[in-house]
């Protein structure tokens, strides 16, 4: 349940422009201990763990989506 809860924080931070402002306000370089504070404030619970597995379980389903994705025609004039 733990690893649904950090994908779920990595579709928020995709889609929520507020918790993408926070995301995008905290000093650079990113820990995952930073990752995982911000998804606490949000009411979100999980373990590093979770969140390195959740990373790549979303970049597999974004590689999966690419590869079924129909390319668009290109724009003639």
């Amino acid at each position: 349940m733990s690893r649904q809860a950090a994908l779920v924080f990595l579709r928020r931070c995709r889609e929520d422009p507020a918790l993408r402002s926070r995301l995008e306000a905290l000093p650079a370089p990113l820990g995952l201990d930073d990752l995982i504070a911000l998804a606490v404030d949000a009411g979100l619970v999980f373990a590093a763990e979770d969140l390195t597995q959740a990373f790549a379980v979303d970049r597999r389903m974004r590689q999966m989506a690419a590869a079924i994705t129909p390319a668009r025609p290109e724009c003639r004039s």
